[in-house]
């Protein structure tokens, strides 16, 4: 929650300017695209805390290894992730903590608009880090 607070303090102190260029908008909207979906968030949740197989993965999900191999490729792709290999076993992490802390935020956000509205955000999420 203080690092919402201090960027949002931080983007007002940036002077306001145009965007000439929207190519790094282009890259963000397609790396949203690419987290724009709930096995994939939670593949995240999982990532976040360390690296995994996609066995583990499948396991910590209640999903089938092929489903959530469809998901990691997805990822590594758009380079979310990032793979190790031992053996026949590949692992994957996460290619930059920021990802997950952005997604954090984001719930954040969705969190104390249900608490505004008077719904108990405790049950939709267990796991709230502040």
């Amino acid at each position: 929650m203080r690092r919402a607070i201090a960027l949002v303090a931080m983007m007002h102190i940036l002077p306001r300017m145009k965007i000439s260029n929207y190519d790094i908008l282009e890259q963000q909207a397609d790396l949203c695209s690419t987290m724009a979906h709930a096995k994939r968030l939670a593949i995240l949740e999982v990532l976040k805390r360390g690296e995994a197989s996609v066995g583990e993965l499948a396991d910590a999900l209640g999903s089938s290894i092929s489903a959530v191999s469809q998901h990691l490729r997805i990822m590594r792709d758009k380079e979310v992730v990032l793979t190790r290999r031992d053996g026949r076993t590949v692992y994957y992490r996460l290619s930059n903590l920021k990802i997950a802390v952005c997604c954090a935020m984001v719930r954040e956000v969705l969190l104390e608009g249900l608490i505004a509205r008077g719904r108990r955000a405790e049950e939709l999420d267990q796991e709230r880090e502040i």
